[in-house]
């Protein structure tokens, strides 16, 4: 594909994504396939040359679509919200066209004069198929292989933390050590925050005691979440080696602060080393803030992050080394909790809290018509509501009400 057709087929993609993002509530939000349906649809091994645009476009329908969750439907109402915008998506064009890694001067990866680094190529229909993977849902290493990416980073962060009106001190612009760095989810920020907090607690300890091995001292090692926090938690600690105790909490599903504090003194009048507290604040605006997938923004104190994670090789140095860090509707929710409560067979199970309403029903995902998850909390079992898409009305809230008290009664 070259410029001119690029140019061409670019614009059919968007008028795809428009077209698509437009209807979207014409689709069934739930799809009919079985396990293994793409696979009969597309040859058994990579093309030897390439196929014309044309039949490529065609699969979009015949190939993908069928296969689709459509996360963007204002019936989805399962997992939670994955936003994206007509601006997000303009905007990941120019960023996949200039597709430098910002490790983060605007250096320009894809120049016939960059020899630096290694590859990080691009192509015209990679390119055209971003904006479609937009539609439906720059690694940070140093400042100097893409200035712009680095800047553009903290100050945005900095944005967002006056938005949240959060404190000064988690503000890079402040001159103090706070600042923010994007993950790519907020699994993945539990997992680094983590990493953060066992390097650095390794580091005092062996100020002290400078002989003893890195696993011994991390065997002493001991951090807390709720019994209410998400697996990527447990997880995380999995990953990182270290203890990880989930506290009860009380009958609002909140972890308070005696619980915490009788946990930490039962560990060290046992030896253990308490060494993963509250000190950052990381939400994602993939899902509150129309950013196309991935956007989990992370801030507090970034050197931990920094000195942390600080590996620096030659090729990663540079002049201006130390001076940048190198790294919805809730009103829609209340009214779906209202509707809950205004029907005897339903139960209201959590305190609704932002877009998310947790009720109790048996599953009714197999309908297509609308689309929810459920879960599970201290033994009780019950659906989960989500405000996800942008375009979801009160008028979807009620169809969707609609169907499940449809479902109800068969039930």
């Amino acid at each position: 594909m070259d410029a001119e057709e690029f140019r061409k087929r670019g614009k059919e993609m968007i008028d795809y994504v428009a077209d698509y993002l437009e209807n979207v509530r014409d689709r069934r939000v739930f799809p009919e396939v079985s396990p293994g349906y793409l696979r009969e649809l597309i040859p058994d091994h990579a093309p030897e040359e390439g196929e014309k645009w044309e039949n490529v476009f065609k699969d979009i329908e015949r190939v993908i679509m069928p296969g689709v969750t459509h996360w963007h439907s204002p019936q989805f109402h399962a997992y939670y919200p994955t936003a994206n915008s007509y601006p997000a998506i303009v905007a990941d064009i120019l960023s996949d066209s200039i597709g430098c890694i910002g490790f983060t001067w605007m250096t320009h990866w894809q120049s016939p004069h960059f020899h630096a680094y290694y590859p990080a190529r691009i192509s015209y229909p990679a390119t055209i198929a971003d904006i479609l993977s937009d539609s439906l849902g720059i690694i940070g290493f140093t400042w100097a292989s893409s200035p712009a990416c680095t800047e553009l980073e903290v100050v945005v962060l900095d944005w967002l933390g006056k938005l949240l009106n959060l404190p000064e001190e988690f503000l890079h612009g402040s001159g103090g050590r706070g600042g923010g760095v994007i993950q790519s989810t907020a699994s993945e920020a539990t997992l680094v925050a983590l990493l953060s907090a066992r390097a650095r607690e390794i580091f005092r300890y062996k100020q002290k005691n400078p002989d003893v091995e890195d696993g011994v001292i991390m065997s002493k090692f001991v951090a807390y979440s709720s019994d209410q926090a998400h697996s990527s938690v447990e997880r995380a600690g999995l990953i990182a080696c270290i203890k990880m105790r989930a506290l009860p909490t009380d009958d609002n599903s909140a972890l308070r602060g005696h619980a915490l504090k009788e946990a930490i003194d039962r560990d060290r009048a046992q030896g253990f080393i308490p060494i993963f507290y509250a000190e950052s604040f990381n939400f994602n605006p993939h899902k509150w803030l129309n950013v196309n997938f991935d956007c989990s923004s992370m801030v507090k104190d970034s050197t931990l992050l920094t000195e942390a994670f600080n590996v620096d090789p030659l090729y990663l140095k540079h002049e201006n080394q130390g001076q940048m860090p190198d790294y919805r509707d809730v009103q829609l929710a209340h009214q779906f909790e209202d509707l809950v409560r205004s029907d005897e067979r339903f139960e209201v199970v959590q305190k609704v809290v932002m877009g998310l309403v947790c009720f109790r029903l048996k599953d009714i995902n197999a309908d297509g018509r609308i689309h929810m998850v459920p879960s599970i909390v201290k033994e009780v079992y019950f659906l989960r509501f989500a405000i996800c898409a942008s375009r979801t009305t009160s008028d979807d809230v009620r169809f969707a009400w609609n169907v499940i008290k449809e479902l109800a009664s068969k039930m």
